[in-house]
């Protein structure tokens, strides 16, 4: 967002991702709240995706020198997935991680975080996501983080977290008479657990089996797909054109 929370509002936008700008703080606490919830009234969704920061710049560089090397899982148990040009697309983005970019970002963490548990406060949506493509950033994974982050970083608790990325996001997609909870009638996605997320929400990596559409995916069927996309020929060559 640039310009003024005016602007902002005048624009009629009625999602924002990545959250606010830093300039944002100039504004008294009591300046910002009303802006929050005049986000919250109009039912402005905000997808913050705080796992990018904490994954992509955040991390030690050395991490992200040793992840650009393994192929066998040690330094991630997800790095064997991941496709050949997609390594290359990172291995761009850590010579981005310049100190100077990791300064700015370790400054501006705190104040991301500050504002987010006052949206959370004044009662704006605020749904999970995790974005594509961006370093160190596995498809699935991350999202489970940013829902840890919710909760440890953000104050949520672990039933908020868990709306946040289920029936918050069905509600405002306006799709919420099919998927985004658990009901008759609803199509049958289900994520199955053997740890209660209510207790820790951690335990949402636990996953036992999935129901896609009806279907069910025990364990091994997972771990069986994962196995092909392991020999998918994308993960030694690259063959995306650039």
């Amino acid at each position: 967002m640039s310009g003024s929370p005016a602007t902002f509002l005048e624009a009629g936008q009625d999602g924002a991702d990545h959250g606010f700008p830093l300039t944002m703080d100039s504004l008294a606490r009591a300046e910002r709240m009303t802006f929050w919830r005049a986000l919250a009234t109009r039912d402005v969704g905000v997808v913050p995706t705080l796992v990018t920061i904490t994954e992509s710049v955040i991390r030690p560089l050395d991490y992200f020198h040793a992840l650009m090397s393994d192929t066998t899982g040690a330094v991630h148990p997800l790095r064997p997935y991941i496709s050949a040009f997609l390594i290359l697309d990172w291995r761009e983005q850590v010579e981005e991680v310049t100190p100077e970019r990791r300064t700015a970002l370790e400054g501006a963490w705190p104040i991301w975080l500050k504002h987010l548990r006052e949206m959370r406060e004044a009662g704006v949506r605020i749904m999970a996501g995790s974005d594509v493509a961006v370093l160190n950033i596995f498809p699935g994974a991350s999202l489970h983080e940013e829902l840890r982050l919710f909760v440890d970083s953000v104050g949520m608790t672990p039933r908020e977290a868990l709306a946040s990325a289920t029936r918050k996001p069905a509600e405002w997609l306006g799709l919420a008479d099919s998927v985004g909870t658990i009901e008759t009638g609803k199509v049958a996605d289900l994520v199955l657990l053997d740890g209660d997320p209510l207790s820790d929400i951690t335990n949402t990596r636990r996953i036992a089996a999935v129901v896609l559409r009806g279907r069910l995916f025990q364990r091994r069927d997972l771990d069986e797909l994962l196995a092909s996309v392991a020999a998918m020929p994308d993960q030694r060559v690259n063959d995306w054109v650039r």
